[in-house]
């Protein structure tokens, strides 16, 4: 008697488990392919006052991007396709500032 009543309460507490608090396995186990990090127009001034428009993934340094000894750093330009168009170092760089969408077309 003792034994079934047991399996039953361990029975009720793996239901409650599976239907209140375990929801989410399914988004825990299942990987998003298809989330790529989207490129950001910017306009890249940079400390000698010249200015240059192109694309980026990140508005730091990117894990694709290089740092070098001495605080040196390297890192992509692109199109709106996402070839690589050139680089650049940050440590010229006085500040980047972000195109909006809709101001695309009249940038150019």
């Amino acid at each position: 008697m003792r034994r079934c009543r047991l399996a039953l309460l361990m029975l009720a507490m793996l239901f409650i488990l599976f239907t209140s608090g375990c929801q989410n396995i399914q988004d825990l186990v299942k990987r998003d392919f298809s989330s790529q990090p989207s490129l950001i127009k910017v306009r890249i001034h940079f400390d000698r006052g010249d200015m240059v428009e192109g694309y980026v993934y990140e508005l730091g340094l990117e894990r694709s991007g290089k740092l070098y000894a001495g605080g040196s750093s390297i890192s992509y330009i692109y199109d709106a396709q996402g070839n690589v168009v050139g680089s650049f170092n940050y440590q010229r760089v006085t500040y980047m500032e972000i195109i909006p969408p809709e101001d695309d077309n009249t940038a150019q």
